[in-house]
C-alpha cells in the first residue's frame, strides 16, 4: 500500500480491522511495516509527477497498491503528527500540539507523551504483536513517560530528541535506555550514517520476528535537513540530462537522500518477500508532513 507523501494515516483506526484479519497461511493477524519519512515531499516522488530524478521503489508501490489521497497529516510539524500517529487522536485532543511548548517564564520545552496516553503499538503489544520504532521518535525526551519503550514498543533504535535527530552522523543513537555512542562519528566526522543502521535494524527485526505478527514503525530521519549524505551515496544520484545544469549542490545531496529513502523502502519489500511475508503484511509508505522547495527555477521537491 503507498501513500502521497504528504499524508498520514490514523493507525488506530485500522487496527479493529487488523485484529480481526486473519492472514492465508495460518491464521495469524497481518504484520505492519509503516515507513515515514521525514520532510518528503508531494512532489518528491516520481509517481506524483516528479522528472528531474526517479524513486522506482515508491512507484511499484504505488502500482502494485493503492495511492491513499484522503488521508492528511494530523499537523503542519514534526512532533504533534507524530503523536496524532500513535495515539489517533486530533491535533485539538492530543496531549503534544506544537514542536515545543512553552514555560510561564516564555522558555520553550519539549513536550511528551505521557503515561495515560494510549498508543497504537500498546494496543497491538497488547494482542500478541512485537512491535518495534527504529528511527526518529520526537514525542518524548529521556527521563520522561514518552520514552518508547515505555509507550508499547518491544524495540527502539534511534532519536528521541528533535534536533538531535536532525543529524544523520550523530555521536550516539539510543537503544531501547541505552544511549551507544557511534565514535566514528565523533569530531564531526560523517563515517557512520544513520539510515544504514536503521535499515539494519529494521531488517533484522523483521527476520527475528518472521514467525509472528509485528508492527514496524520505521521512522527513517531521511530527507530532513542536515543535508548530509555518504559520497558513495551522492555519487549515485541520477538526475535527467535536461535539468543537470540548473541543478544546485545542495539540491543534489536532497536528491541523494531521498533516493536513499526510496532504495531502502525497496529493501524492506523485498526482504518480506523474500521471507514468503507479502501476502501477510501491510506496507505503508508515507511522510509525515511534506515540504516544497523551488531550485534552480524549477520545482524539483
Amino acid at each position: 500500500m503507498s501513500m502521497r507523501s504528504t499524508s498520514v494515516i490514523l493507525l488506530l483506526g485500522i487496527v479493529p480491522w487488523v485484529l480481526s484479519t486473519a492472514s492465508e497461511s495460518d491464521g495469524r493477524p497481518p504484520n505492519i511495516v509503516y515507513i515515514m519519512a521525514d520532510d518528503l515531499g508531494f512532489g518528491g516522488v516520481s509517481y506524483n509527477g516528479q522528472q528531474v530524478y526517479s524513486t522506482p521503489q515508491m512507484d511499484r508501490l504505488s502500482r502494485e497498491g493503492m495511492i491513499l489521497n484522503q488521508f492528511y497529516s494530523g499537523s503542519p510539524v514534526c512532533a504533534p503528527t507524530r503523536c496524532t500517529l500513535m495515539t489517533g487522536l486530533h491535533t485539538g485532543h492530543a496531549h503534544i500540539r506544537g514542536n515545543s511548548g512553552k514555560r510561564p517564564d516564555g522558555s520553550s520545552f519539549r513536550v511528551s507523551l505521557r503515561q495515560a496516553d494510549l498508543t497504537i503499538a500498546e494496543v497491538l503489544q497488547a494482542a500478541g504483536y512485537a512491535t518495534a520504532c527504529i528511527g526518529k521518535w520526537g514525542i518524548g525526551e529521556e527521563g520522561t513517560e514518552g520514552v518508547p519503550w515505555k509507550q508499547g514498543f518491544d524495540r527502539f533504535v534511534g532519536l528521541l530528541n528533535q534536533d538531535h535527530a536532525s543529524r544523520h552522523f550523530p555521536e550516539f543513537l539510543y537503544f531501547n535506555e541505552e544511549k551507544r555512542a557511534l565514535v566514528k562519528n565523533y569530531e564531526y566526522n560523517a563515517k557512520r550514517f544513520t539510515q544504514d543502521i536503521f535499515l539494519e535494524e529494521s531488517l533484522a527485526f523483521i527476520e527475528a520476528n518472521r514467525d509472528r505478527p509485528f508492527f514496524l514503525y520505521a521512522g527513517w530521519t531521511l530527507p530532513h535537513q542536515e543535508l548530509k549524505v555518504p559520497e558513495a551515496d551522492l555519487a549515485q544520484v541520477a538526475i535527467n540530462p535536461e535539468f543537470e545544469a540548473g541543478v544546485f549542490d545542495d539540491a543534489r545531496t536532497m536528491i541523494a537522500m531521498i533516493q536513499c529513502f526510496d532504495r531502502d523502502v525497496g529493501r524492506i519489500v523485498e526482504k518480506i518477500d523474500q521471507l514468503g511475508l507479502g501476502r501477510d503484511t501491510l506496507i505503508i509508505a508515507t511522510s509525515d508532513n511534506g515540504r516544497n522547495t523551488r531550485m534552480a527555477g524549477r520545482w524539483i521537491y
